[in-house]
């Protein structure tokens, strides 16, 4: 819950009448989706001694490339993952 306590609500009312929201339409948002995807530039984070070697990167060097927007992050395990975000 301590996660919980910094948000605070909105102040203004939104009109979701008002709100175009079919982006978020199964068919919309999969090709939505998709275009991101086939767009984005890949960032690998495996390391050295991943099974399936790529460049090495860690995530001090991939920060500048997922700064320029629409990167597509790959790692080797949850595992990694989870020790890349705790740096």
């Amino acid at each position: 819950m301590e996660h919980l306590q910094p948000i605070r609500l909105n102040a203004v009312d939104v009109d979701w009448a008002r709100q175009d929201l079919s982006y978020l339409q199964p068919d919309a948002y999969n090709a939505l989706i998709r275009r991101r995807l086939a767009g984005a530039s890949p960032v690998c984070l495996c390391h050295s001694n991943c099974a399936k070697p790529q460049r090495s990167c860690t995530v001090a060097r991939a920060c500048p490339l997922v700064q320029k927007g629409n990167p597509l992050l790959k790692y080797c395990s949850w595992c990694h993952l989870s020790v890349l975000l705790c740096q």
